[in-house]
């Protein structure tokens, strides 16, 4: 297992509060990270799914590019429990001219200089009922 941002916080379930907020929403809200509200947002489902870092096999390239000499391996099956992002976004309103859904998580660098890990991926990725959000 490798994860860029090792310093995986610890989030206080009472305090937290899930933002889903943007130009392109209707109605966004903030919300308490609690079984409650997951249960009344959107149940949670159950995925097996395959996660493949984008470096898996890189070792083998040639000529070889920079970063972990990765072989075969960096890749994996998982069960992921969650709530459907697509549930979260129709409960904002998500609009039909979004361009893409931007997600930023609790984790960060464990350097003050490393730049915040912020992700985005397109609507029809966002809205597919196999990508989910981990809130429960």
């Amino acid at each position: 297992m490798r994860y860029h941002l090792a310093d995986i916080p610890q989030v206080n379930q009472q305090r937290w509060k899930l933002a889903v907020t943007g130009d392109a929403l209707d109605k966004p809200f903030r919300d308490h990270l609690t079984r409650k509200t997951s249960r009344a947002t959107s149940s949670n489902v159950e995925v097996a799914a395959v996660c493949m870092c984008s470096g898996n096999r890189r070792g083998l390239s040639q000529p070889h590019v920079p970063g972990v000499q990765w072989g075969h391996g960096a890749i994996g099956n998982a069960r992921w429990r969650g709530v459907r992002l697509r549930d979260l976004l129709a409960k904002a309103g998500v609009r039909k001219d979004a361009l893409e859904i931007v997600l930023d998580g609790a984790d960060r660098g464990a350097l003050d200089k490393t730049p915040d890990f912020v992700k985005s991926i397109p609507p029809w990725k966002a809205m597919d009922e196999n990508t989910l959000g981990r809130w429960r």
